[in-house]
């Protein structure tokens, strides 16, 4: 029975530390200016998410006081100028 739980977990392991090996490679591979560009990527997306979600927070409470669609738009653009 020990024999099996240690073949289970050299094979868990082995394929761990395949992984961690080829993420570092490639991580290796990418220069400076590769990763301020990756990183620029991702928090664009991480803004235009929260804005996302904010914007339609804002118009969904306006909604739900009695705005309709378009006038709760207008009223969150209006907010912004």
């Amino acid at each position: 029975m020990r024999e099996v739980e240690m073949i289970r977990m050299d094979k868990y392991s082995s394929q761990l530390s395949y992984w961690v090996a080829s993420i570092l490679t490639a991580a290796g591979a990418l220069t400076l200016q590769d990763w301020a560009v990756l990183v620029g990527i991702i928090v664009a997306i991480g803004t235009f998410g929260v804005n996302w979600y904010y914007k339609r927070k804002l118009v969904n409470k306006l909604t739900a006081v009695g705005y309709d669609k378009e006038r709760a738009k207008a009223a969150y653009r209006a907010m912004n100028e």
